[in-house]
């Protein structure tokens, strides 16, 4: 269910060495995730709790601390897109065509991910089973390393995401918690690595 690759190590150990961390604020330009209701894909957004900061470089400038916050946004837009393609369009799901969400993958990571389109979309099946999918409120916690120039190299997200799906006589509460390694290339940020667990229950189970 998996394909985590080394950068995710080298995340992990230098956040062991030494981080900064502090609040992730909201750009007003998106909208916050979730309502009472549910959200729409348009309006649904991952809402991002709180970043960590790695640094390669003794000293972080302004302007690199601007461009870690470009790379904040960039990366819950990525993750929101993912799930936006896998879960709540239904143009996507009603029809089991997945290619959206596996275009956000590197080439490296897309082929595992097609093979693990069960867990990462509402699967191949979702047409026949649903006629809804509804999205909860959902959470990404970011962790970004930085090169010794300063500039953000790569991010590590933790994603919680929640959906409820309703078929003719029942609903299924859909449950997505993964963690993914983005990576810049060519100027444009990919997904090169994860790991997502699915427990998806009942909808009103505990």
């Amino acid at each position: 269910m998996a394909v985590v690759i080394a950068v995710a190590v080298v995340i992990a150990v230098a956040i062991a060495a030494s981080s900064c961390t502090s609040p992730s604020p909201e750009p007003s330009a998106h909208p916050s995730a979730g309502s009472p209701t549910g959200a729409t894909p348009a309006a649904f957004r991952f809402h991002v709790t709180h970043h960590t900061l790695v640094r390669g470089a003794p000293k972080l400038s302004h302007r690199d601390h601007r461009i870690a916050a470009r790379a904040i946004t960039a990366a819950r837009t990525l993750i929101t897109d993912l799930y936006v393609a896998g879960f709540l369009d239904p143009t996507a799901w009603r029809s089991a065509d997945y290619r959206e969400a596996l275009a956000l993958f590197g080439r490296g990571a897309r082929d595992e991910a097609r093979r693990e389109l069960d867990v990462l979309t509402a699967g191949a099946d979702a047409g026949d089973r649903y006629a809804e999918i509804v999205a909860r409120p959902a959470t990404l916690a970011l962790q970004l390393m930085t090169d010794r120039a300063g500039a953000t190299i790569l991010i590590s997200a933790t994603a919680r995401f929640r959906a409820v799906a309703r078929g003719e006589e029942d609903a299924t509460a859909l449950r997505s918690d993964g963690r993914f390694v983005l990576q810049s290339v060519d100027g444009a940020w990919t997904i090169v690595g994860f790991d997502v667990t699915r427990s998806d229950r009942p909808a009103g189970a505990s």
